[in-house]
C-alpha cells in the first residue's frame, strides 16, 4: 500500500490530484474515458491499483470470442490476455494481476500473471477455478471446485479455508462470505485462523479489506433501513455497521482503500442505480462531483486505490462504458 508524507502548501490554494487520510471527500474529480466496446459486447471493469492500472473482463457471449481479461493504463491504453481464454479479477501494486486462464474447452485455473509476463497457475483439476485477489507479498486468494485457499502462487503452495474469499491484504488476511445459509462475512488470517464478522441482522458478504483490516461489503436485515439491502463497514474496533443510502432501495459496498474510504452502488429516489463513495460514514453520489454537462451517468463504482482514483461503469451520452475518477483537492476549502 502506499505511504503518505506531509506536503508543504505553497500557495493559498493548492489543487492536488493525490489523497490523503486526513482529507474530506474530493470536491470535483477528473473523468477518464475507458472504452468499453469490444465486438458485439462490453468490457467490464474489476479492480485498479496505485498506479492508476485498471484489469477487467471481455466476456464470451453471442459468437465475440473467449472470454478475454484486460488491462490499461493511462498512458498505454489497454492490452489483451494474449491466451485463449481468461479472465482478470484483481491486480496488485506490482502490476501482478489475478484471474483464471483455460484452453479452448473453456476449463479455467486459478492463475496469476506477473507484470513480467510469466504465469503460475493453480493446476485443480477436475475442478475449475479462479484467483480473485492478489497483495503485493506474493500471496493470492481464489477458490477451485468450491475451495477457497491462501495461495502462495510462487512456491505454489495452497491453504484451504472453510468459506469462499473474495479479498486478501498484505497481512495475508482474507474476507469472504460462508458457504453455509445464511450468508455471514468471514475472515481469515494466519495468526488467529477463522472468524464471523456478524452480520447486519440477517445477512452479510464481504467485498474487500485494507491492511487496516477494514473490511466492507453488503448484507440483510430482518427489519428496517436494511431489508432491501445496505452497505457495511467493519473495523476491528466498532465491528460491523451499516452504511447510509441514498434513499430507500438497495446498496452494496464493493472497495475500500487504505483511507477507509469505500466505493459501491446505491439506488437513488428516483429508483436508479448511481455510484457512490462513503468518506467518514457520509455517502455521496459520485455524479454530484462531475460537470451536469458530462454527459455522464455513473451508475457503479467498482474500485477505489490508495490514491482516491475510482474505476467503474456508466453510460456516456446513452452508451455503457468504463470511467476512471482521478481526485482533485482544494486544500482551502
Amino acid at each position: 500500500m502506499k505511504a503518505y508524507h506531509a506536503v508543504s502548501v505553497v500557495s493559498l490554494c493548492l489543487i492536488s490530484s493525490s489523497a490523503f487520510s486526513a482529507m474530506p471527500a474530493p470536491t470535483s474529480y477528473k473523468i477518464t474515458l475507458i472504452d468499453s466496446a469490444y465486438g458485439s459486447v462490453r468490457l467490464s471493469p474489476n479492480a485498479i491499483n496505485n498506479n492508476g492500472m485498471v484489469v477487467g473482463t471481455a466476456p464470451y457471449c453471442c459468437g465475440n470470442g473467449p472470454t478475454k481479461g484486460f488491462s490499461w493504463t493511462e498512458t498505454g491504453g489497454k492490452t489483451f490476455d494474449p491466451n485463449y481464454n481468461s479472465e482478470y479479477r484483481a491486480v496488485n501494486n506490482k502490476g501482478d494481476i489475478a484471474g483464471t486462464m483455460g484452453g479452448s474447452n473453456r476449463f479455467f485455473w486459478p492463475t496469476v500473471r506477473a507484470a513480467s509476463g510469466q504465469y503460475f497457475q493453480r493446476y485443480t483439476f477436475p475442478n475449475p477455478g479462479m484467483a480473485v485477489s492478489i497483495n503485493d507479498v506474493g500471496f493470492a486468494t481464489g477458490y477451485a471446485g468450491g475451495i477457497s485457499a491462501l495461495w502462495s502462487y510462487v512456491q505454489n503452495q495452497w491453504t484451504p479455508i472453510s468459506f469462499r474469499s473474495t479479498a486478501i491484504n498484505n497481512n495475508n488476511a482474507i474476507v469472504g462470505h460462508s458457504l453455509t445459509s445464511p450468508a455471514t462475512a468471514m475472515i481469515y488470517d494466519p495468526f488467529s485462523g477463522e472468524r464471523s464478522l456478524g452480520t447486519l441482522g440477517a445477512t452479510s458478504i464481504a467485498s474487500d479489506i485494507n491492511d487496516a483490516g477494514i473490511v466492507v461489503g453488503h448484507g440483510t436485515s430482518n427489519s428496517g433501513a436494511c431489508t432491501n439491502g445496505c452497505g457495511f463497514i467493519y473495523n476491528p474496533v466498532g465491528g460491523i455497521k451499516a452504511l447510509p443510502k441514498l434513499a430507500s432501495g438497495s446498496a452494496v459496498a464493493k472497495s475500500v482503500n487504505i483511507s477507509g474510504d469505500s466505493v459501491g452502488s446505491s439506488f437513488d429516489a428516483n429508483n436508479k442505480n448511481r455510484a457512490v463513495l462513503w468518506n467518514n460514514g457520509v455517502i455521496i453520489d459520485l455524479n454530484t462531483r462531475i460537470p451536469s454537462t458530462s454527459g455522464w451517468i455513473l451508475q457503479d463504482a467498482v474500485g477505489i486505490n490508495d490514491n482516491g482514483q475510482i474505476v467503474g461503469t456508466g453510460t456516456l451520452n446513452g452508451v455503457f462504458q468504463i470511467f476512471v475518477l482521478t481526485p482533485e483537492y482544494n486544500i482551502c476549502s
